[in-house]
């Protein structure tokens, strides 16, 4: 079914110094949502204690706390600049991106410490690696090793880490050490390391379970509801003067622990069985499959004829990837909103062209003869 579907191929009209011309205005706004993000905690000092509570659900969202999901424009910038600059043999002028990357890979490591989240950490890295694989074709087994052992070590102490902050800021290193060890040994004493690092992972299995006992019966089958409340989620809460209803997630957190604190995440199988049970997984996963075999060979023609596509095609990758594991619409529109703004930006000022199964290319938008001479048929 999916390989009937023609392929949008992309010729951006606009050149890459227009880009760079535009890098300034870029780092100005993100310098300016990054200062209203932060003062209205009251200070760089008390957005930082307040970051896990924050992130945990402790903390009361601040005014303009929707600012952050303009955040994740940084990371286009970043892998965009580390591909030119590191990977592109083609770009000649590459002191430009190279001030552009330092920019963005300060503001990434800054919104690591903000956030408090390890997950965040290893996702950009993880981009890094993988745009780097692509292009040049090797999988790089010993970084890879390192970047995993890593990645255990921060799902490990995290937490710890994060939470013993505020008494670092407030008391110093020696209270920092001991209630970042009073936790660990906490940990240890309540589950275990393996078990807490393993348990980082079986929510989605969890969900499942409980979604299929109660979904239908004592809920109501949520059926679109949920893509509707991710879009209404991205108005800001404080100045449209409402709440957005609770997601899948927060009834997921509510089933299970019986009440709304933190998130226990759904998992894709589990927010279809709470739309439309048994029949909402065979649909729902019939049709994201489809959509992944379409955006996978969407990005396969286009990166053939512009290797600068990988770097949207990693947010693709990733967050289809990671929406299996999550679940849930509206923490996913949240986060890649501003991705999909940006693209729809760049398809705006480009020529879009149909490739069909048949080989051919049709054209949309014109200069057709410009671009067969240029790319040839398929």
């Amino acid at each position: 079914f999916r390989k009937t579907l023609p392929i949008l191929l992309i010729e951006p009209k606009f050149k890459e110094s227009a880009i760079l011309k535009l890098s300034p205005f870029f780092v100005l706004i993100l310098s300016i949502l990054l200062f209203v993000y932060i003062m209205q905690f009251g200070g760089l000092r008390e957005a930082l204690m307040a970051a896990e509570a924050y992130r945990g659900g402790d903390y009361e969202p601040p005014k303009y706390g929707f600012v952050q999901r303009f955040f994740p424009a940084n990371t286009i910038l970043l892998y965009y600049s580390y591909y030119k600059y590191f990977l592109d043999k083609n770009c000649k002028n590459k002191i430009p991106f190279l001030f552009l990357f330092i920019f963005s890979f300060s503001f990434f490591l800054f919104l690591f410490f903000l956030f408090n989240s390890r997950g965040y950490l290893i996702i950009i890295l993880g981009g890094m690696y993988l745009i780097t694989s692509i292009v040049n074709k090797k999988y790089y087994f010993l970084q890879v090793s390192v970047l995993a052992v890593i990645g255990i070590i921060i799902i490990q102490i995290g937490d710890p880490l994060f939470y013993a902050i505020p008494d670092l800021i407030n008391n110093g290193w020696d209270s920092f050490m001991a209630t970042f060890i009073d936790i660990v040994k906490e940990q240890e004493e309540t589950s275990g390391g393996f078990e807490e690092f393993v348990s980082n992972f079986t929510h989605p299995i969890v969900s499942l379970d409980l979604s299929l006992q109660v979904s239908g019966i004592e809920q109501n089958f949520r059926y679109l509801s949920d893509l509707i409340i991710s879009v209404l989620s991205l108005l800001p809460d404080k100045l449209v003067g409402f709440k957005d209803p609770l997601s899948v997630s927060n009834i997921n957190t509510i089933l299970n622990k019986g009440v709304l604190k933190g998130t226990v995440l759904v998992g894709i199988l589990g927010y279809f069985s709470y739309a439309l049970g048994v029949i909402g997984v065979l649909l729902g996963m019939f049709f994201y499959g489809v959509l992944g075999g379409y955006l996978s060979r969407f990005f396969y023609q286009n990166a053939k004829l512009n290797q600068t596509v990988l770097v949207f095609a990693y947010f693709f990758i990733f967050y289809y990837g990671y929406f299996v594991f999550r679940g849930d619409p509206k923490i996913t529109l949240q986060e890649i909103f501003i991705l999909l703004f940006v693209i729809s930006v760049i398809l705006f000022f480009s020529k879009v062209y149909v490739l069909k199964n048949s080989g051919d290319i049709i054209k949309i938008i014109s200069n057709e003869e410009k671009y067969e001479n240029k790319f040839g048929r398929s």
